[in-house]
């Protein structure tokens, strides 16, 4: 066998390590999106849970958030308040989460339930007012879509269901 054959043979066995090192690399990129993937889930469970956690334990919360959904005119200037920072934790959950879907690590199914939440959110009259207000300071692209969201619903207004009630048809 001559050099130029065995550096040949050395050319197409460097080329079948890259290639085999490519492929790893790939393995290893997509690991690591499926556990950012998983993270990110998981911390979107933990944030409803929470939010879910603070109607519980808050029976005055319960019924500022009826209320405020209901009519927020009737609520004192500081059930407003306790009203609109609680909208604010929930949207701010949710530009955080949009950002994560823009950048891949939210997957397209659990962005669109978020998506329904908060389309279902700007339905309610005190909630299409309170985002109007400009009290919460979206990111610009979370801003952008809301208003896009907005233009292209078509639904009915929404209105706080008591989940109380839910139970009556059983």
């Amino acid at each position: 066998m001559n050099w130029e054959a065995i550096g040949a043979v050395g050319e197409i066995a460097g080329a079948a390590v890259v290639f085999a090192t490519l492929i790893y690399v790939a393995k290893q990129i997509q690991q690591t999106n499926q556990g950012a993937q998983a993270t990110v889930e998981s911390q979107m469970g933990s944030w409803w849970s929470s939010h879910n956690r603070e109607m519980i334990h808050s029976p005055e919360m319960i019924e500022i958030i009826e209320q405020g959904f209901n009519d927020m005119q009737s609520l004192s200037d500081a059930d407003r308040r306790r009203f609109s920072w609680w909208l604010a934790s929930l949207f701010y959950m949710f530009d955080v989460l949009y950002l994560q879907y823009q950048r891949g690590v939210l997957t397209d199914k659990s962005w669109s339930v978020n998506e329904m939440s908060i389309v279902g959110f700007l339905r309610n009259r005190s909630v299409s007012i309170w985002w109007e207000s400009g009290f919460f300071q979206a990111s610009p692209d979370f801003a952008k879509h809301i208003e896009m969201l907005r233009k292209d619903d078509k639904g009915i207004d929404w209105n706080w269901v008591d989940i109380a009630r839910v139970f009556d048809q059983v």
